[in-house]
């Protein structure tokens, strides 16, 4: 609710628990020479700015501040510039999750998986549909002294010249958690924003065709949210796609996808020795 202020995104406001983390544009040298497998796959990347560099290599430092921000809260969910979010169902998704799906104390760190090749996770969470870690997975992290690991490892060390998905997703599987896909979350564009079952979708349109794209789903979910039970929460076959695929940076082609939903996870791992949140 509250009045739309042009410096947030369209699908928030200020009566909101958000934290708009903007990091610094400038900031030292990375000391590690950049190896061609990271951005393999990225032609972007080579030519990416300073300050684009520096953006990916704090945002660690943006999840510390946001423990700290709010230490309470049952999920984070962690939006880029360019994330349209549809409340209603990620509301619905995380209320489903929260009273159906997940356990006690079991971890999650969920959205739109893509293979990782590069380093010891194998998948990560495409930013630009958005990423949901539960309350209790992020402060454990924190509390554990990893997060801080992660972020020198990203600001000072090895991890520079990594995105932030990587990184992200790096981090958490070394405290033991893995990502896991939901078709709720698109990074792929906004096609079937106005399905009840979409939470999310990566959008470069501009706040008017943004504001339509909303409308459109608020008006679906109205007289679809029936279908948006435990079985849609956790991932269910009869709520995948047909064609569950993900996107491979390194041969740069769409090929299938093992999803690893909740309720159904099947990768488990042994550990080894940024902005709307409800």
């Amino acid at each position: 609710g509250g009045e739309e202020d042009a410096s947030l995104p369209l699908w928030t406001s200020l009566n909101d628990h958000v934290l708009m983390y903007f990091p610094p544009t400038n900031c030292e040298e990375c000391a590690v020479l950049p190896k061609t497998d990271i951005i393999a796959g990225h032609s972007t990347l080579g030519g990416a700015s300073q300050g684009w560099w520096c953006g990916q290599r704090n945002y660690l430092v943006g999840l510390q501040q946001l423990v700290v921000q709010f230490p309470k809260v049952k999920f984070y969910f962690l939006a880029n510039s360019d994330t349209l979010v549809f409340r209603e169902s990620l509301a619905k998704l995380t209320d489903r999750l929260d009273s159906s799906v997940l356990q006690p104390k079991e971890d999650i760190y969920i959205g739109h998986r893509s293979r990782k090749h590069v380093g010891e996770a194998s998948h990560l969470i495409s930013s630009g549909g958005g990423i949901l870690i539960r309350g209790t997975t992020l402060r454990n992290l924190s509390l554990s002294g990893k997060l801080q690991t992660c972020v020198d490892a990203a600001v000072h060390g090895s991890w520079c010249w990594h995105t932030l998905d990587w990184m992200i997703a790096e981090c958490l599987f070394q405290f033991g958690v893995v990502a896991r896909s939901h078709p709720a979350f698109r990074q792929d564009g906004c096609d079937g924003h106005d399905e009840a079952s979409v939470a999310t979708c990566r959008s470069s349109s501009g706040r008017d065709d943004q504001r339509v794209m909303i409308a459109a789903h608020h008006t679906n979910f109205g007289v679809s949210q029936s279908v948006l039970g435990a079985s849609w929460a956790s991932c269910d076959a009869a709520f995948r796609e047909p064609a569950d695929k993900v996107w491979d940076a390194i041969s740069r082609k769409v090929v299938p996808n093992a999803s690893s939903c909740c309720g159904t996870v099947t990768e488990r791992i042994v550990p080894k020795p940024f902005k709307l949140l409800r």
